[in-house]
């Protein structure tokens, strides 16, 4: 038995030698890993909280860390502490509010079909070279709540029921690493219901302005009219690059001759005019 454990004793000092002579303080520690504390700037936007994704890579090993962690943690400074490769550019990608869209190669994605989640997100690299180093990170809103009012002015108050309003866009969620809208598939149907005066959805944070809503007819799927979603809103001076995406409204009346379409909420109205 004292053999056993005379042995044990021995591998056990062999093996911390070992790990002394690779990362000693005297001898060069660039094959050692650093360690990286993430927290937050003091910025999260209104309207979070919950859990946090995070996500660490790098340029040669992609996603290396990939983890679950409440709100109240990155707002604690010190309490995520990270093992990071030495001397590579480390990516850290945050995201707040994630619900059906997932986590792929590619990025955070949303599913052809579904619109946005509720995203809130922060981005940041670091290069260490020494021991220990930080990344403190803002959190952003990086989601638009659409909103668009339909106003009857028919004598059919059934009108809405007889059309479908399809959103597309060329951005289908968020690349990893750093953030940057995706590009792919965005096709997304808000609900109408019969006594329902609104439609809604979430969009992601857009590239350019070719979003567009299709109006078609429900009993055959005939197309209406296509509206120039994106250019509208950017007519309105809409920024898409902002940190914190403000919220769109939309307004769309039925005539008994003409759709008219009003975007307003930046101190201008645009209308536009559909024969039916």
């Amino acid at each position: 038995m004292m053999t056993e454990m005379k042995a044990l004793y021995v591998l056990l000092t062999a093996t911390a030698l070992a790990c002394m002579t690779a990362c000693s303080v005297r001898e060069d520690r660039g094959g050692c890993p650093a360690w990286i504390t993430v927290c937050s700037d003091g910025y999260v936007a209104d309207g979070y909280e919950g859990e946090l994704q995070f996500n660490l890579s790098t340029e040669l090993r992609s996603i290396f860390n990939r983890a679950e962690y409440p709100l109240s943690e990155f707002e604690h400074k010190g309490s995520l502490v990270f093992e990071v490769p030495r001397a590579e550019k480390v990516f850290v990608d945050i995201f707040g509010g994630v619900s059906r869209m997932r986590n792929r190669s590619a990025g955070l994605l949303i599913a052809r079909g579904d619109c946005c989640d509720s995203i809130y997100a922060g981005h940041a690299d670091a290069f260490i070279d020494g021991d220990e180093g930080m990344a403190a990170i803002p959190l952003n809103k990086s989601f638009a709540n659409l909103r668009i009012h339909v106003i009857n002015n028919t004598d059919d108050m059934e009108r809405l029921s007889d059309f479908k309003f399809v959103i597309h866009g060329d951005v289908d969620g968020y690349c990893i690493p750093g953030g940057a809208p995706h590009k792919g598939i965005f096709e997304y149907t808000p609900d109408v219901g019969e006594d329902s005066e609104y439609l809604s959805a979430r969009l992601p944070r857009q590239l350019n302005s070719s979003l567009t809503m299709d109006v078609l007819i429900s009993s055959d799927g005939s197309m209406l009219t296509d509206i120039p979603l994106g250019e509208l809103i950017a007519n309105m001076d809409y920024d898409w690059s902002e940190p914190d995406l403000e919220d769109i409204r939309l307004e769309i009346k039925l005539e008994p001759t003409a759709f008219t379409l009003t975007i307003e909420g930046w101190g201008k109205t645009e209308t536009i005019y559909i024969d039916l």
